[in-house]
């Protein structure tokens, strides 16, 4: 659990509050938080770390001196849970236990005691804080933790201190208050050559994993689940997605007596699904939408292979002389964490 060990055995840890702020861009996404003014801030790889003075931004947490306080915040987009032994929709006290229970592991002796978490809900987040005494190296240092859930990310922003301070624990939540991630809008581009209509891409997510294949751009959450949704073995791993993207011409649903409407290129869609021997698939209702100004259609569904559900959703928008056809498929009941994702790569196709 690569989060929870880079926290807990990092050298230098963090503490921050409102006046000043200051902020960390990771490979998946771009952290954001406010700490006290007056206070010192760095990075330290992919982490934000800061501390009340700056030698106790550089000196290991076991070598406070009196009165320093130093700590650091760590985020990831919620993606990533599943690979750290967490879920997709883990409570902010999920995390917060997990994490407390690893630094008890890494303390010295027993004598560590942790309070009772205490939960907030606030506006697009979830607070889960805490405070307790560690013992490192024969040294009891106070310890303030709070794990934050936002809609697309999770943060963990611990404060160690030498010597108790009761303004710690209103820093801590301010600064766990403030916790802001905005995720990577770079994103990787595909192509594919369609027959006569020419050369369109589509992006997918930093982060994800994805390839073209048989004309069409295919994407995952990880190695794995691109490699089910090119071998059509379904998505059966907890918190994987997949989903691949097809350019249909015009002309091939004129060819099938079908006109050049999106409700055709739907209906059109829905029939080989109807006759497909290796997938059984069942579809709701058809919502008519728009996406960037163009004409789209979506509709949910369900996908079976093997005697396993999984949760489908399917996109059709207008791209002029051909459509862009966008199926997803998580496990059961987690598309609603994934829609987002697959409207923004139905927005992303566009012609060369």
């Amino acid at each position: 659990m690569r989060w929870i060990r880079l926290l807990v055995m990092a050298t230098i840890l963090l503490v921050m509050s409102v006046a000043a702020q200051n902020r960390q861009t990771t490979e998946d996404g771009r952290i954001g938080i406010s700490y006290p003014e007056g206070w010192v801030a760095g990075e330290d790889g992919d982490d934000l770390v800061f501390a009340n003075r700056m030698h106790a931004l550089n000196t290991p947490a076991v070598e406070l001196e009196p009165g320093d306080i130093s700590g650091r915040v760590l985020a990831m987009p919620l993606r990533t849970l599943n690979t750290e032994g967490l879920r997709r929709d883990s409570s902010a006290e999920e995390i917060l236990v997990m994490f407390v229970e690893s630094m008890l592991q890494q303390a010295t002796n027993e004598n560590n005691v942790f309070a009772r978490a205490v939960v907030s809900n606030e506006a697009e987040r979830e607070i889960a804080y805490t405070q307790g005494v560690l013992m490192f190296g024969g040294r009891g240092l106070d310890v303030y933790i709070a794990a934050v859930v936002t809609k697309n990310a999770f943060g963990v922003v611990t404060i160690l201190a030498n010597q108790p301070d009761e303004n710690l624990s209103s820093i801590l939540y301010q600064v766990a208050s403030s916790f802001t991630y905005d995720l990577n809008p770079t994103a990787r581009v595909l192509q594919v050559t369609i027959p006569d209509v020419g050369v369109y891409e589509a992006r997918y997510p930093a982060g994800w994993f994805g390839e073209v294949h048989d004309d069409a751009i295919l994407m995952g959450t990880t190695p794995e689940a691109l490699q089910k949704i090119r071998d059509n073995e379904g998505i059966p791993e907890a918190d994987e997605a997949g989903g691949a993207v097809l350019i249909v011409p015009h002309s091939l649903l004129t060819g099938f007596d079908y006109g050049v409407t999106v409700t055709d290129a739907m209906n059109f869609m829905l029939w080989v699904y109807d006759i497909d021997d290796e997938t059984d698939a069942t579809f709701g209702d058809v919502h008519a939408t728009s996406i960037n100004g163009r004409a789209a259609e979506k509709v949910y569904g369900t996908f079976f292979k093997d005697g396993v559900a999984y949760d489908g959703l399917m996109i059709v928008i207008d791209l002029g002389q051909a459509y862009g056809v966008v199926i997803f498929a998580t496990e059961a009941e987690a598309m609603a964490h994934y829609e987002h994702v697959a409207l923004d790569v139905a927005a992303s196709i566009k012609q060369r």
